[in-house]
């Protein structure tokens, strides 16, 4: 996945290979679809039954059987019948089509925070603010005036997170008492800030300086 997002290619999954090939074998004979769905099938049971079972032959055979399914060339008829061996078409197999939501270029990504840092200058992140409208949003970037809105909100509960976790830097809050201390600061749009303090949170300081603390020495 990292590598297909570094190189702006199409994710493609074995589950979408194995669809591709299941639609495909649509228009085989019923023993050739029951091989071909046991090849595709992955769980323990049929990989102990069919991939380590001593019948390779059955295995090249329906190897073969994908491998011509995937051809681009298609099948020509002829009335001499079937080679001993071959795979037998009734009719041509149409190749089915993949459709992959196309991921963003690094163009759009440019011209994204070009447009949000546009609406920074007008609607700066803070503690408090209220997220711009969509009339707001849509001064700045007809495009992206929906993901506008999902990423300030994003930053700003970013904002919020270290804010809270710095008035609870020395000791770890119950989950009550957090869920009380943001309801007095009076914010919109919390839900799940309480449960990222607490698994974010650390305390602050050096463990250096622990011996220097003024209420660790009177405790000694």
């Amino acid at each position: 996945m990292r590598l297909h997002s570094k190189y702006n290619l199409p994710s493609v999954t074995s589950q979408m290979a194995q669809r591709t090939f299941e639609t495909a074998a649509q228009r085989l004979t019923e023993a050739q679809k029951s091989l071909v769905a046991d090849y595709l099938t992955h769980s323990s049971a049929t990989a102990e039954k069919h991939y380590r079972m001593k019948q390779c032959d059955i295995i090249v055979k329906t190897s073969q059987l994908l491998s011509n399914m995937s051809k681009v060339s298609r099948a020509e008829p002829s009335g001499e019948g079937t080679r001993h061996g071959a795979v037998p078409y009734s009719s041509p197999i149409k190749q089915p089509v993949i459709r992959l939501p196309r991921l963003p270029s690094h163009n759009e990504k440019v011209k994204f925070f070009k447009a949000f840092e546009t609406l920074l200058q007008t609607y700066p992140l803070s503690l408090n603010g209220k997220r711009p409208e969509v009339k707001q949003r849509r001064n700045v970037s007809q495009e992206f005036q929906r993901k506008l809105h999902t990423y300030w909100g994003r930053k700003q509960l970013e904002m919020r997170e270290a804010h809270t976790r710095s008035n609870f830097s020395r000791r770890k809050p119950t989950k009550e008492r957090l869920e009380a201390w943001i309801k007095r600061q009076g914010w919109k749009m919390t839900a799940g800030l309480s449960d990222e303090v607490l698994k974010n949170w650390a305390p602050s300081g050096s463990e250096d300086c622990t011996t220097d603390s003024k209420q660790i020495q009177k405790l000694v």
